[in-house]
Order: structure tokens, then C-alpha cells, then sequence
């Protein structure tokens, strides 16, 4: 291991210096027209084995020149090995800006630049600054003593007042009323949407109709997703949501899962107090920041469409860390399986989490012990891995395979899915960074409530292995064309926050650490935190307006929604229905249920019900008058619906109908 310790950094950094040296032959050697980021000729102008044999030989080259030198010639070739990443990424950097000027890009770079100089100045933060191997958790150095008591083990309580006693008491008992009053905003919140009518079919009227399959038979079929009986697994490959199945069976009804979503957002704030106890001994601080976390706006308002898998991922991935760092092997297997049966894409998570520790343990631990746990990371990793493959080929095979789309900004020639990503990260590196800062409204405002409130400290680190840990950040929520991937108000972030939130932790310890050795540098350590603190407060403020929009539902004239819910009550459980989007949720609890937009028109006339709100018809009108080629201009949806057999059986005020067929 310590031969490890000692060549796997140069190693790691070579790797770089070759990236960017073979990035930068291949983006020169381009036609000034092809350097274009916004389109993708810089990736399918660019040769994938030419830039592999560049980066072979530079990285060839600078091995072996490490091998022959001694000395202090050796010292001076590893000074100019940093400094050659800062001049070779400007060289690169410096005709992308000239071929696809923006601000946003021109400041991503800046601070990249501004990072790698940092490194070339200053280097790696080497393990000998480390505390002994033995000594530390795997991934991090030991927990901080505050208390005067050996680390990880707390004081004894032998003496003194109650609370003296039981110092973690008040403030456990501060952040669980924060976590339950949090927990009720988002219950009230979410429960509103299903209440009140402002569910769409996707995602909730989905879910809804899956978990009522789920109960009867434990199958995942909906017909509402797809206009026909499938399982949802043909879309994702999902099973977690069994872990729910129980608390629905007690209460079987859309608004329980909106409420079990909630509750497994907060619950995730219990592994991160496990975690911050075990680095920590003040138990104000860990309460201070376990109630930050609460209120980060990425991981608070990311219910706002209702229920999604990608809920379970920030309690998961807490779990998953503490297991980790604790050592404790048989959890830590767990919780990544768990992990890998939230969604395919899951396994990114695990992978990087997989990644980033070993690749820890290979740079600063020594030992036995340390082989070991290397080993086992190695194995999360592979796991992590093969059953992302497993999935996603069986997606392909049996399903719809995986949502390329999302990454269309990046296809070009025959490569239309998700490698295309990987090509471009190998290819045109600049196409990339320049898809992370499009200037698009959603992309740039997303920077302000997930990066720049935590003042940006996830990045502020000298252990450059840490920042492994932000491949989701950039992979899930910045390179993607999909604006709901780098919106707080969706799912989306949930997992790369909870990741980004951790980092920006260890490494506001570590600069506290750093500078605690002057009475000014520890009172910086506490501004600074309270700074973010004050971030996040007041971007829960604004941000929780929007669910207050729906909570005020319930202090308004509520009669138009009982009336729906009574009208509704009418229709037999055992019937077919065709319903509009934002009534799909409401009539969840049947085998067939049909979307009126996305289903065939003569599919909705067959069915026993039709429910829709009345100020849809121009638009169910136009979508029939297409799919059954109705030439008519005077003959209306209604005309339709009639002439099909169906009678108005009742419809409320605000102009929700419901229409029977008589057979």
C-alpha cells in the first residue's frame, strides 16, 4: 500500500496531463468552423483512437522521463508536471472561447484555471498531513476532538447537571422538531396537490395506479403510463418502492404516498446525524448543520411534482456513507443494493461513492486493514457496475429501453445515446464544461440554490480526490438537455445535493481546522457557516412559497373539490375509465384506466367512463377529430362522446364532468 500511497497520485496526474495535452493537439487541428460547441462537429471531426495514441504517448513520455531522472531533477519535473495543467487547459481554453464566447463559460473557466493553479502552486494535500491510517475512518481523518475525549468515543457523564449529562439531548430534540415541522410542510404540500386536483399522470397518476396493482397482486402494471397493461420495470427498472407497499396497505389511497415521500426525505437527516456525531463533538455545531441540510433548497422543494423514486436516494446514500466509514462491511452491502433497486441510473451513486473511496484508501491508508477495505470498494464498484449494465441492457431488450434523450445535446453521427456523453468527455472536454453553463434561464438560476449557496465550498479542497464526489452534480443535473434536471422544484437533485451538501462540510472542517490555530481564523470557521445558514434560511423562505400556494387550498371555499371527490365516488371501482391528466390520481384504484391525451380515441370511446374537465374539449376535440379522422368542423367533443353512447351522468361548478356509456 505505501508504494500506492506513493506513485498513484503521479500517476492520476499524468492521466490529466495526456487528457488535455491529446484535447488539445485535437482541438487545434479542427476548422476553426468545427470548433463550434453548440453543435457537435468537435466530437465527430475528432478522431477517438488518434486522441487515445496522443494520450498513450504524452502519457508514455512523462513516465518514463520520471524513471530516468533522479534527485533533484526528478522534484523539478513533477513542479513543471502541475504546472503544465493549468497551460495546457488554457491553451484549450483559449480558442473554445474565441469559437462559442459566453460569460457563464468564460467564468467556469476562469475557475477551473484558478483551481489547477492552486494545485500547481501548492500540490496535492499529501497523506503525510494525515493522521496514522489505523487511526482514521477510511475516507476521511478521524473526528475532530472537541470535548477533550479520545475521538470517536464519548465523554463519560459521571458528574454535573442533567443536561451536562445528556449534552446531545436539547439539541437532538431541536433538530427532530425541525425535521417533523419540515416533514408536515412537505406532507401538507404534497397532499394539497392530490386533494385539490393538480396531480398530472406524470408522475403521480402513475404511481397512484402502480401501487394499486401493487396491492393486488404485487405486480408494477399500469396501463396509464403507456396507453396499455404493462409493468412499469419496462420503463425503469425499479423495486424499492415495495419498501412502501406495507404503510400503503394501511391507508391505500394517493395522498399515503405522498406523505411516505416526505417521510423519507427527513428521515435521511438521522445517517447524517450519525455521521456528523462521528466527526464532530459538539453537539450545536452537528445540530447546526444537520438543520441546514433540513432546509437546503435542493433536497426541501424537490417534491414539488409529486412522487418519485429518486426520494429514496439522499437517505440511502447517507446510510451508505456512514457504513462506510464506520467499516461496517455487511451494511454497507446493503445499503447499496438498496441503492441499485431505486432506478438504473442509481448505480451511478453507488459507483462514484464506490470510487471515491477507494481511491481514498489507495492515496492516504496504509496496512492490512487498508488492502482490505480497498478490496472491498473494488467490489461495491463492480457490483455497482454489472448491475447497471444488467439493467440497462435488460431495459433494452424487454423495455424501452434508457432515456437517451436526455443527453441529445451530445449525439452525433451513429452515437445516439448516453456513450455519446463519455465520447464527449474524452473528445471535446470543452463541449462539455460549455453544456454545463449554457446560458439558459433554468441552468444558470440552478447554480445559485445548490452550488452557490454553499459558498461554493465543495470544490474548496486540496484533497482532489473528494471531487469524484461532484460527477453526479455535473453527469445527472448540468450536462443534460432536460430543464427539469437542473431544477430544484424537481427530483432530480436529490442524490448529487446530498453528495455536494457532504462535501461542502468536510472541506468547511478542513478550512476550519486549518485556520483554527488563531483566535480570527476560528471565529472565519463560524461565519462562514453561519453565512451558509443564512443562505439556506432565506432560500427556504422564498422557494416554500410555491407550496404554500397549495396549502392555502384548505383555508379557501373547498366546495367545488368535495363535490369532485363525490362525483367521482360514483363511478365503480370495477369500471374502465378515460380520464383527463389532472384526474387520473383521483381514479387511481382500477385495472383500466386511461389517459384521455395520450390514449387512442378509440380506445377512450370504448371505455365504461369518461372524465375530464369541460374546459379541455377544444383540445380532446382537435386530438379525436385527428386520430379518427373527423372532417366536421361543427362537431364537437361532446358530439363525439355522444354519438358513442355516452350520457353527462353528473359534473360539478368548476366544470369537471363525468360522462357513462350505456352499453
Amino acid at each position: 500500500m505505501k508504494t500506492i500511497n506513493r506513485v498513484l497520485p503521479g500517476v492520476i496526474r499524468k492521466i490529466f496531463i495526456a487528457w488535455l495535452f491529446a484535447a488539445v493537439i485535437s482541438f487545434y487541428a479542427l476548422d476553426p468552423q468545427d470548433r463550434l460547441l453548440t453543435g457537435s462537429n468537435s466530437m465527430a471531426k475528432t478522431s477517438l483512437a488518434s486522441v487515445i495514441l496522443c494520450m498513450a504517448a504524452c502519457f508514455a513520455v512523462l513516465a518514463v522521463s520520471e524513471a530516468l531522472l533522479k534527485g533533484s531533477k526528478k522534484a523539478f519535473l513533477i513542479r513543471a508536471e502541475r504546472w503544465l495543467l493549468p497551460l495546457l487547459f488554457a491553451l484549450l481554453s483559449i480558442p473554445a472561447l474565441i469559437a462559442s464566447y459566453a460569460t457563464p463559460f468564460l467564468i467556469a473557466i476562469l475557475a477551473i484555471f484558478i483551481l489547477l493553479v492552486v494545485y500547481a502552486v501548492f500540490g496535492w494535500d499529501a497523506p503525510k498531513a494525515e493522521p496514522a491510517a489505523e487511526e482514521a475512518t477510511p475516507a476521511e481523518p478521524a473526528p475532530v476532538n472537541h470535548g477533550g475525549a479520545k475521538a470517536g468515543k464519548a465523554t463519560p457523564a459521571t458528574s454535573g447537571t442533567f443536561l451536562q449529562k445528556h449534552k446531545w439531548l436539547i439539541p437532538g430534540i431541536l433538530v427532530g422538531v425541525l425535521a417533523l415541522l419540515v416533514f408536515a410542510f412537505q406532507s401538507l404540500w404534497t397532499v394539497s396537490r392530490v386533494m385539490y386536483f393538480k396531480c398530472p399522470t406524470y408522475d403521480m397518476g402513475i404511481a397512484a395506479q402502480m401501487y394499486h396493482s401493487m396491492l393486488k397482486n404485487g405486480s408494477l402494471v399500469t396501463t396509464v403510463e403507456r396507453a396499455e397493461a404493462m409493468s412499469h420495470l419496462k420503463v425503469h427498472f425499479i423495486l424499492v418502492y415495495y419498501l412502501w407497499l406495507p404503510f400503503y396497505a394501511i391507508v391505500p389511497h394517493p395522498a399515503t404516498l405522498e406523505v411516505m415521500q416526505a417521510a423519507t426525505l427527513v428521515a435521511s437527516v438521522i445517517p447524517l446525524w450519525l455521521l456528523l456525531k462521528n466527526r464532530f463533538r459538539a453537539p450545536w455545531l452537528v445540530a447546526a448543520i444537520a438543520a441546514i441540510f433540513l432546509l437546503y433548497p435542493p433536497l426541501s422543494m424537490g417534491i414539488s411534482y409529486d412522487v418519485h423514486e429518486n426520494c429514496f436516494l439522499p437517505v440511502l446514500i447517507l446510510w451508505l456513507l456512514w457504513a462506510l466509514e464506520r467499516d461496517k462491511k455487511l451494511l454497507a452491502a446493503l445499503f447499496t443494493a438498496l441503492l441499485l433497486v431505486v432506478k438504473e441510473d442509481a448505480a451511478v451513486y453507488a459507483a462514484v461513492i464506490a470510487i471515491g473511496f477507494l481511491l481514498t484508501t489507495l492515496l492516504r491508508a496504509n496496512g492490512k486493514k487498508a488492502l482490505y477495505r480497498a478490496l472491498f470498494y473494488g467490489v461495491l464498484l463492480v457490483a455497482s457496475v454489472g448491475w447497471f449494465l444488467f439493467t440497462t441492457s435488460w431495459l433494452k431488450a424487454y423495455g424501452d429501453g434508457i432515456m437517451n434523450v436526455h443527453y441529445r445535446n451530445f449525439f452525433f453521427g451513429e452515437h445516439r445515446s448516453f456513450s455519446a456523453v463519455i465520447y464527449a468527455v474524452i473528445l471535446s472536454p470543452m463541449k462539455v464544461l460549455f453544456e454545463c453553463v449554457r446560458e439558459d434561464e433554468t441552468r444558470l438560476v440552478y447554480f445559485a440554490p445548490t452550488l452557490a449557496i454553499l459558498l461554493g465550498l465543495p470544490f474548496v479542497t486540496r484533497k482532489y480526490e473528494r471531487l469524484i464526489f461532484t460527477i453526479p452534480y455535473f453527469l445527472v443535473n448540468l450536462v443534460s438537455s432536460n430543464i427539469y434536471q437542473h431544477d430544484i422544484f424537481f427530483q432530480y437533485s436529490f442524490g448529487s445535493c446530498t453528495l455536494l451538501f457532504c462535501l461542502a462540510v468536510m472541506n468547511w472542517n478542513d478550512l476550519r481546522k486549518m485556520f483554527s490555530r488563531k483566535k480570527a481564523g476560528t471565529v472565519w470557521g463560524y461565519a462562514v457557516l453561519g453565512l451558509m445558514a443564512v443562505a439556506c434560511v432565506t432560500a427556504f423562505g422564498i422557494t416554500s412559497k410555491k407550496g404554500q400556494t397549495y396549502i392555502d387550498y384548505h383555508f379557501k371555499d373547498t366546495s367545488e373539490y368535495e363535490a369532485r371527490w363525490e362525483l367521482l365516488s360514483t363511478i365503480p371501482k370495477d369500471a374502465e375509465v378515460a380520464a383527463g391528466t389532472f384526474v387520473t390520481t383521483q381514479v387511481w384504484d382500477r385495472d383500466l384506466l386511461w389517459d384521455i391525451k395520450t390514449n387512442d380515441a378509440k380506445r377512450t370511446l370504448e371505455s365504461e367512463y369518461a372524465v375530464f374537465y369541460k374546459a379541455d374539449e377544444k383540445r380532446y376535440r382537435e386530438k379525436f377529430a385527428k386520430d379518427l379522422g373527423i372532417t366536421d368542423p361543427d362537431m364537437t367533443f361532446y358530439d363525439m362522446l355522444l354519438l358513442n353512447g355516452f350520457v353527462e351522468q353528473g359534473s360539478t361548478p368548476g366544470g369537471l364532468a363525468v360522462y357513462k356509456k350505456n352499453r
